[in-house]
């Protein structure tokens, strides 16, 4: 019985360190999700340069490599008043794969015509070359 529950501890205080690091790293991610929202309203191409330059974009006008969208951010095409992002959730798929979820608010234009004021918005990370990457963003307009 003792072992049992040394057991049981073990098992414990391994998932809360291994929650402790997907903490840790959460809180990054979104800081760096929040960066990019950042860099795209200040038309800064470097910050998508170093996590999404290998990456997919896809939303409202189709599906963009990283490189067009790093075009896209850097012309004048879109001009960013405000945004604002709910707290995300994550689902973790392995180790150095999350998938993190959210919900944006935005008042935006891009070409002379308004963006949705609300999007649901995911990217997917992964952990690649000892840094984070951002594979695979996406935004659909919100209706809730």
């Amino acid at each position: 019985m003792k072992r049992m529950i040394v057991a049981a501890m073990l098992a414990c205080a391994t998932l809360a360190l291994a929650e402790g690091n997907n903490s840790a790293i959460e809180q990054n991610l979104t800081q760096t999700e929040k960066g990019l929202w950042e860099a795209w309203k200040a038309r800064d191409v470097e910050p998508f340069k170093k996590v999404m330059a290998d990456g997919v974009d896809v939303g409202g006008g189709g599906v963009r490599s990283g490189d067009q969208v790093i075009k896209d951010i850097g012309s004048t095409q879109c001009t960013v008043t405000s945004y604002s992002l709910d707290p995300p959730t994550f689902k973790w798929i392995d180790k150095n794969t999350v998938l993190m979820a959210y919900r944006a608010s935005q008042d935006a234009t891009c070409g002379g015509d308004k963006v949705p004021e609300a999007v649901w918005a995911s990217s997917l990370w992964v952990k690649k070359n000892g840094g984070w990457k951002a594979v695979f963003h996406q935004e659909t307009p919100a209706t809730k």
